[in-house]
């Protein structure tokens, strides 16, 4: 597989990281109902979102940038998908077994965090083949 086609798979599965908190927990039910405090896993949710978020426009940004030179792009993917991975453990979830963001987001963040980052690695790997044939290569 391409490198371009492993930053296609790491903006969809970004873009599940974005959306499954919202869809599962709600956004009405992590807003304000009780007095403005949300529910327990409100931070989780939303912080799990935005790292979803800046990583599909990171993808997204690179798809109108053809020659991908640094090593850096990757390596920000890669910090991406350890932030979905961390972001349920670090932040406090609901109380309850049954709630959504343990039944539905711990797993899926838990799955495709790690996801991301092979390939993020692999795309590192990539680009740093690629910058040291051009390197080798003559003027």
């Amino acid at each position: 597989m391409k490198g371009k086609n492993l930053y296609g798979v790491v903006g969809v599965l970004a873009a599940v990281v974005a959306v499954v908190p919202l869809t599962v927990c709600g956004f009405v039910q992590t807003v304000g109902r009780r007095g403005g405090t949300g529910m327990g896993c409100h931070t989780a949710v939303i912080v799990a979102s935005s790292v979803g978020i800046a990583i599909v426009a990171a993808v997204v940004i690179l798809a109108f940038i053809m020659n991908v030179k640094s090593i850096a792009v990757p390596a920000g993917l890669l910090a991406g998908g350890v932030a979905a991975f961390a972001v349920p453990r670090a932040l406090p979830l609901c109380p309850s077994v049954t709630m959504g963001c343990r039944v539905l987001m711990l797993p899926t963040l838990t799955l495709l965090g790690p996801a991301i980052v092979i390939m993020s690695l692999a795309l590192v790997l990539i680009s740093r083949k690629t910058a040291l044939s051009r390197k080798g290569a003559p003027a």
